[in-house]
């Protein structure tokens, strides 16, 4: 059983922390199948110390070595169970920073667009756009915050990988202009606010062209009224 339990190899990601965690919570389960086989040992071993068998020495050692395998077994169990959940924390933590790099290298990309429409719907379709991207921004915020905090409790818990996920928080907290995470998102909100700035001019720009256009073809359309032959011997008339 000792065998079996220190044979697994640490998982590479989530399913497969997720796995040996169940694997191993089985190896337990069969351990304490063998409860009764071991109490039964126990007091045999015991009844024949009580009636002082001439092999007392060579059973009570055996006793002894039995309890103490068997303290030893769930030990070692335990110290891998308290691995295997540090495994499956840093597959999680290993995850979440990758979606986490991923999704900000993909907000900066939609912000550093520089379309602000050629019509006031396209312009409007930008605002809309932009408005989900500021949703997602405050939905985000909560994530960063809490896997920022998820890898200091995994650091200051002694982590076996400890100094890894110091090196990825880091990572996570640095753009590929080395701001920091912290600056990184004020600097998103920013962009994000003189976006919508310029988007909100985009929009009233077109609205006073559109309004040109149509006083404009107000304005053609009297003109050649008033040209008009017809309408020049009726104002005579008149």
């Amino acid at each position: 059983m000792k065998a079996i339990i220190s044979a697994d190899e640490l998982a590479k990601d989530v399913a497969g922390a997720e796995a040996l965690l169940e694997r191993h919570q089985e190896h337990k389960g069969e351990i304490d199948a063998r409860e009764d086989s071991f109490r039964a040992t126990a007091e045999a071993g015991q009844q024949l110390l009580d009636r002082e068998h001439y092999a007392s020495d060579e059973v009570k050692e055996k006793l002894t070595v039995l309890a103490n395998e068997k303290t030893s077994l769930l030990s070692m169990w335990e110290e891998r169970r308290i691995l295997y959940e540090q495994c499956m924390d840093l597959q999680l933590f290993y995850r979440d920073t990758e979606q986490a790099d991923t999704w900000m290298a993909k907000q900066e990309a939609f912000l550093a667009n520089e379309d602000l429409g050629d019509s006031l719907d396209s312009v409007e379709a930008l605002i809309k756009k932009h408005e989900d991207f500021e949703k997602s921004l405050a939905a985000q915020e909560e994530k960063i915050k809490a896997l920022d905090e998820f890898a200091t409790k995994l650091i200051e818990g002694q982590h076996y990988a400890a100094d890894d996920v110091a090196q990825r928080r880091a990572m996570v907290r640095k753009s590929r202009s080395d701001m920091i995470l912290l600056e990184r998102r004020s600097a998103l909100l920013d962009k994000s606010a003189q976006r919508r700035a310029i988007l909100d001019d985009a929009s009233r720009l077109q609205q006073f062209e559109r309004d040109c256009d149509e006083t404009k073809g107000w304005i053609n359309e009297k003109l050649k009224f008033a040209k008009d032959d017809s309408y020049l011997v009726r104002q005579t008339l008149l």
